[in-house]
């Protein structure tokens, strides 16, 4: 973007068999100061970014920054608390590595257990309150991720069992 400029059509010429046309060479787009990319290594990954996405994540900070000014203090906290679980959730799963689900979701139910025990402090706000219909709501979806998480984990681990004929060999297990 933008679109490139349109061009005049030519007259058509006249090609010899011996010398065949060349394409015409693409054009190359002048980078801008938002092309321009910076590296570093964050905790022994190394990652590439643009100054266009600084920019952007620039300006995203100074409105939070609007916002917590403006905010009552309660809402601070509460961002606060989002960025460092956001930071754990980070650090939890860039470690694991992409082939390996089940650990993945021994990391996603840790996770859900956090959520849970937010949410078992939501609950005591007083009844019929927003506070207290998110933790209830934050409850169950994590205890469904949590048993989800538990299913999808022993149909994986079932896999690698062998059965006496060689077969797959049935596993008990029960899913309350």
């Amino acid at each position: 973007w933008p679109p490139p400029e349109l061009q005049e059509p030519s007259a058509p010429q006249a090609q010899t068999a011996s010398t065949p046309a060349a394409p015409p060479a693409p054009k190359r787009k002048e980078p801008t100061w938002r092309d321009q990319k910076f590296t570093a290594d964050v905790f022994g990954h190394r990652i590439s970014v643009t100054a266009g996405a600084m920019f952007g994540v620039g300006w995203q900070m100074a409105l939070l920054a609007a916002v917590a000014l403006l905010a009552p203090e309660n809402l601070v906290s509460l961002l606060f608390i989002e960025v460092l679980a956001c930071a754990v959730g980070l650090l939890l799963v860039a470690n694991v590595q992409p082939a390996l689900h089940t650990p993945l979701m021994s990391v996603s139910n840790a996770i859900s257990g956090q959520v849970i025990l937010g949410g078992v402090m939501q609950v005591s706000a007083p009844a019929g309150s927003f506070t207290m219909l998110m933790g209830t709501l934050a409850i169950f979806v994590a205890a469904v991720n949590i048993g989800g998480g538990f299913v999808v984990t022993h149909r994986m681990l079932a896999m690698f069992v062998s059965g006496k004929g060689g077969g797959e060999q049935e596993v008990d297990a029960q899913v309350i």
